[in-house]
């Protein structure tokens, strides 16, 4: 999941953060987080660094889904010897015919 869509999902985060971080307007003039050719200098580092902070944030947000995961990570480690003790059936403990596990 994280290695399939998680560079996706920061992509789309990051261009949702840079378009809000663009002040020189309409952050569609910047396609590929680059300034038409031939644009002002002030316009081209308006792109730039509205490109470098949306994606400085995406990584931030993206950050607190490992503390998320880290944290349901935790919740489940305080009850896995038990589960294991009381859930885990070893392999071969189990017969393939119920008749004779009757039996014995």
């Amino acid at each position: 999941m994280g290695i399939g869509f998680g560079p996706t999902l920061v992509g789309l985060v990051s261009d949702w953060f840079a378009r809000s971080a663009f002040t020189g307007g309409d952050f569609s003039l910047c396609p590929r987080g680059r300034p038409p050719t031939g644009a002002l200098n002030a316009f081209m580092q308006s792109c730039a660094g509205a490109q470098a902070t949306g994606l400085r944030h995406a990584l931030m947000v993206m950050s607190l889904s490992c503390v998320w995961a880290g944290v349901h990570y935790w919740l489940a480690s305080r009850t896995l010897r038990r589960d294991l003790e009381t859930l885990y059936v070893p392999p071969g403990s189990i017969t393939a015919n119920p008749a004779a596990a009757s039996e014995v």
